[in-house]
């Protein structure tokens, strides 16, 4: 089973401008499958907010996002059925969410960026 009591995704607005933080203490970000709904789910709302002018993505505590929590691994993607419904049912929404934003969209990058983090950047039209 998902542990969906570690890490967040945390949307924070500033007039125009809007925050999207990638908060996961202690395991340098690496993104949950909670978290991956909740990025889908934040930018489903930014794209809908025609007074939001850019997005900024970031990770907490100096570090972008170390890719996937692997420890759900064994739970999510056991067997290649499962592999496959993660990124087609988690992984994919989340990045197709970030890439279909209609406000410019920049990568914040400090620290680790690496898998599933590198994606979600990629995904962004500035990387900095």
């Amino acid at each position: 089973m998902t542990d969906n009591t570690a890490g967040r995704v945390l949307l924070q607005r500033d007039g125009q401008l809007a925050w999207v933080t990638l908060s996961h203490p202690g395991r340098l970000n690496a993104i949950t499958v909670r978290m991956w709904r909740e990025l889908r789910d934040v930018f489903t709302r930014i794209a809908a907010d025609n007074a939001l002018r850019c997005v900024i993505v970031r990770g907490e505590g100096g570090n972008f996002a170390a890719g996937a929590d692997i420890r759900e691994f064994p739970a999510e993607r056991a067997d290649a059925a499962g592999v496959q419904r993660y990124h087609r049912e988690i992984l994919a929404p989340a990045l197709m969410a970030v890439a279909q934003c209609p406000q410019p969209v920049v990568a914040q990058i400090e620290g680790v960026c690496v898998g599933g983090g590198l994606e979600i950047a990629c995904q962004c039209d500035l990387r900095i």
